[in-house]
């Protein structure tokens, strides 16, 4: 066989183009992997705040709740209030 110039260079980039692809897909797949993740912690965070917290809105229908639960354990237990 004889190989000139031309084909070695042809050969070259064939070989360049393809791994030049394969680089690519694999970035984009990383990519897509890193904004799931980062999506799926960002509604972990959100859940986690939203059930760890109150908001200042629902303190007092959260307090009054409580103040209604005690009264009546007192009345049952025969405490008064």
């Amino acid at each position: 066989m004889n190989f000139d110039g031309g084909t070695i260079v042809a050969a070259l980039t064939v070989v360049v183009s393809i791994s030049s692809g394969a680089v690519g897909l694999y970035v984009r797949a990383m990519r897509a992997e890193l904004v799931l993740r980062i999506e799926r912690t960002r509604a972990e965070v959100i859940a986690h705040i939203n059930t760890s917290y109150v908001r200042k809105e629902q303190c007092a229908l959260r307090e009054e709740g409580i103040r209604e639960l005690l009264g009546s354990l007192r009345r049952e237990a025969g405490l008064a209030e």
